[in-house]
């Protein structure tokens, strides 16, 4: 198992272009899409034997077909539209294409050569061999596992939260920062691997959170807002719960 740290010459992209060869094979399922991650190898997926693609049942915007914020120079090129038709064309031709009734938590891609190596399986930011899949798959199943506690311990706090401000504001309010700190739980468990509140960083109630939301998210939510909902939720922990991250607290102030 390799850790791939994604910069430089050290990206996920640059292991698929060793992985994929001609009349190689590729199974992805993954939460997003990006036309301009398509665009990056296509020449290689227009020379795969077989493809087969997972993908959730959500419009263009949820799958981040045009990208994130960091993708605006790939925007300002203005080939969308020829992306998008060239995109298609391929999955018509080469792709078995699926929906995931659901949530998919990260992606996973197995790439092989044909009769030449083992194949390689991607998921996340991690190469593992192909015959190592089943060791992964029950790895990741018992780290899951390991974490229901604190995930259970998070949303007791969240509905604990949830009646203290039921106290103090108008539902529309509750409501709202309720929502933002289910999300924001969510997030916790599903993209870090902290163990505790206190382990929680500066960077994930802002920028991290913040991306995140903006992408996973059908809200109109603003960062404001979410920084407000955060905030009050630290503060309640750290006065009603004894539960205190300092460094939390001066980052949403």
């Amino acid at each position: 198992m390799r850790l791939i740290k994604n910069t430089g010459r050290d990206r996920v992209i640059d292991e698929l272009r060793q992985a994929l060869a001609p009349l190689s094979s590729l199974d992805l399922a993954s939460p997003e899409f990006s036309l301009f991650a398509f665009a990056e190898i296509r020449d290689l997926l227009e020379k795969l034997d077989a493809c087969r693609l997972v993908l959730p049942a959500a419009n263009g915007g949820e799958l981040g077909l045009t990208g994130s914020d960091t993708d605006r120079a790939f925007r300002n090129r203005l080939q969308l539209r020829w992306l998008a038709r060239e995109c298609a064309a391929w999955m018509e031709k080469r792709v078995e294409l699926r929906g995931a009734p659901g949530k998919l938590p990260q992606s996973i891609l197995i790439a092989g050569k044909p009769e030449t190596a083992p194949h390689r399986v991607i998921t996340g930011k991690v190469v593992i061999p192909g015959d190592k899949i089943e060791d992964y798959l029950k790895a990741l199943a018992e780290a899951e596992k390991a974490r229901e506690p604190f995930r259970w311990r998070l949303e007791g706090l969240r509905e604990e939260f949830s009646s203290y401000l039921a106290a103090k504001y108008a539902k529309k309010t509750v409501s709202k920062h309720t929502w933002i700190v289910e999300m924001f739980v969510e997030f916790i468990c599903r993209q870090t691997d902290v163990g505790t509140i206190e382990e929680i960083t500066r960077g994930m109630v802002n920028t991290h959170f913040r991306q995140w939301y903006r992408r996973k998210v059908l809200d109109s939510a603003t960062p404001d807002e979410l920084r407000g909902a955060l905030k009050k939720f630290f503060q309640f922990l750290e006065t009603e719960k004894g539960i205190s991250n300092p460094k939390v607290l001066e980052a949403l102030q």
